[in-house]
């Protein structure tokens, strides 16, 4: 065999091996989602629920995870402990990260980052965590805190390549970040929270001194009372003539 015919049948052995090997790749997959999320906040008080009903049409593949990414202003909170208890009741996926410490004042608190995900075996998906609201200082005008939830991120992750998607930068915690190797941004149709409102009463800075006043006069008007009463009631006892 000539050198030439050599070389021309290392380089047909070499692309035959390519070409098998690229056979074992995943291909991508297109897919076209139309997609409609709503969100609900559930509840009143300090203490709520918020949860999102998602609704992709037609489309479901069971080897697909569905996930929302909320970025919750530091005037509200999830507790980490609440959402581990609750994912080992199965009662809800979600996961958060950011701020840990549930005391802190609004003004002092840092965001938090939650995502809650779950398998896509149907249509409809409803994706729900519990959420508190934090104290915050007084201030001047004595005016409520407005919370408005933004918008959330909505994610898919599939074990097949999809090509009709971007990457998703989002930061997904752990263990909606395990359920696959990539999530991707999906367009979706926003039909809003339901119109909620939810506002935080604060003090009011303004009437401090007559507070402060009316709560020393009131101290020390039933101090007094008390130990005139006291007085009144304290009876020195007689000496006997005896003696």
């Amino acid at each position: 065999m000539s050198a030439g015919s050599t070389f021309v049948f290392a380089v047909l052995l070499v692309c035959f091996y390519v070409l098998f090997a690229l056979s074992f790749l995943p291909t991508a997959t297109a897919v076209s989602v139309g997609a409609t999320v709503k969100g609900f906040v559930e509840g009143e008080g300090f203490h709520r629920t918020v949860r999102y009903t998602v609704d992709t049409g037609s489309w479901k593949n069971k080897s697909c995870f569905i996930a929302l990414y909320e970025e919750l202003p530091s005037s509200v909170y999830v507790n980490y402990d609440e959402l581990a208890d609750l994912r080992r009741r199965q009662e809800s996926n979600a996961c958060v990260d950011g701020e840990i410490d549930v005391e802190l004042f609004g003004e002092r608190a840092y965001e938090q980052d939650v995502t809650a995900c779950a398998q896509l075996i149907s249509t409809k998906t409803t994706l729900s965590f519990p959420i508190h609201q934090r104290y915050h200082f007084s201030n001047p005008s004595g005016e409520p805190v407005d919370v408005t939830l933004a918008r959330p991120v909505l994610l898919l992750g599939c074990k097949e390549r999809i090509k009709d998607h971007r990457v998703s930068k989002a930061k997904i915690c752990s263990p909606c970040s395990e359920l696959t190797k990539k999530w991707r941004d999906v367009y979706y149709i926003w039909e809003g929270y339901n119109n909620f409102e939810w506002k935080i009463p604060v003090g009011n800075t303004s009437r401090k001194f007559l507070v402060t006043s009316m709560t020393h006069l009131v101290t020390l008007t039933g101090a007094a009372y008390v130990l005139w009463t006291i007085h009144k009631s304290f009876k020195v006892p007689k000496k006997s003539k005896d003696n």
